[in-house]
């Protein structure tokens, strides 16, 4: 005969599995009493992962809300503003807040702009709404201002676009303009050759300047003819397609000057000199296309060491001294 199952030579049956069930109930009762604790705990820590949480959800639906592109859109042939609103959100071309698109109808035709703050002007499309459907125009108006925002953003992101976007280094000028030097005061016709280095906030400008004028004194006639270099760093501001400069040169050159008697007997002499003047320079361009550009630009300067002619008793009869002052306007390419 065969002892039965757990039971040992010499001990009972009943003995053994009294020993073997105490341990069990005992652990069933710890395990029935940790339940209900660990229930209690995952509850407290959910909550406490909640409260952390749900600012952050907040947050990043706020985000993205404004991260879509700012729309100005009217009712357009029956399609309700509102409805094409929502129909562009969805498009992924909407996503990124520095565009906006604007739409306006007019009978039956829609004018689609799209504005982008590095564009000197918005991108527009015209398209013609007489051949849709009018359930579907809602439909066909979103996915044109959806196309439109694309095509404005690979523009922009394409290499070539993106060196047009950034202004050229280099320019140069030809202008023409009128000048005011010499005593007794002469004004003068003015031609100017100029070219420009920028560096972002600062700029070097340089120019040669040919100036001729004359007059008719008592005793001669005189004519002066004066050529001139000046350079000089400045700063630079740009806005959009407005370039302003504002520099401080020093402008040298030489000048003739040549008297023709008005009596007999009286010969007349050319006498010719050099001469220097510290001069400020401010110009405004406009760019009229990526590469041409037109603009005003003023002098003003004192002509530090004089240049006289003198009449035949020892006066003064012209003298290149004083202020000088110019203004000029020209047109330019950028290199």
């Amino acid at each position: 005969m065969y002892p039965p199952p757990f039971s040992q030579p010499g001990r009972s049956p009943r003995m053994t599995r009294a020993r073997i069930s105490r341990p069990l109930m005992a652990a069933a009762r710890a395990v029935s009493v940790s339940r209900p604790r660990a229930r209690a705990l995952s509850a407290g820590r959910a909550r406490w992962v909640l409260a952390l949480l749900l600012p952050l959800m907040a947050a990043s639906r706020t985000v993205r809300a404004d991260d879509f592109v700012q729309l100005d859109l009217t009712d357009c042939a029956g399609a309700r503003a509102d409805e094409i609103a929502r129909l562009v959100r969805l498009e992924p071309a909407a996503h990124g807040g520095e565009l906006s698109a604007e739409l306006r109808c007019s009978a039956e035709r829609a004018l689609i702009s799209v504005r982008d703050p590095r564009r000197h002007a918005p991108l527009q499309l015209s398209l013609p709404l007489e051949g849709t459907q009018r359930e579907a125009r809602a439909r066909f108006l979103a996915l044109a201002i959806a196309e439109l925002l694309a095509t404005s953003r690979l523009e922009i992101e394409s290499p070539s676009s993106t060196a047009e976007a950034h202004p050229r280094p280099y320019a140069v000028w030809v202008g023409a303009g009128a000048m005011r030097a010499f005593a007794p005061a002469l004004f003068a016709p003015t031609l100017q050759l100029a070219a420009a280095r920028s560096f972002d906030l600062f700029t070097l400008l340089a120019d040669v300047d040919v100036d001729w004028a004359g007059a008719t004194r008592a005793a001669a006639a005189i004519s002066a003819r004066a050529l001139s270099l000046a350079i000089g760093p400045g700063l630079q501001l740009t806005a959009a397609a407005w370039t302003w400069q504002l520099a401080l040169a020093v402008r040298a050159g030489a000048a003739w000057l040549r008297a023709q008697p008005q009596s007999a007997g009286i010969a007349g002499h050319t006498l010719s000199g050099a001469w220097f003047a510290p001069e400020a320079q401010s110009t405004l361009a406009f760019a009229l296309s990526a590469r041409v550009r037109v603009r005003l630009a003023l002098q003003l300067g004192y002509v530090a060491s004089p240049l006289r002619g003198l009449d035949a008793d020892g006066g003064r009869l012209l003298e290149l001294r004083g202020v000088r002052a110019a203004v000029l306007c020209g047109v330019g390419l950028a290199l």
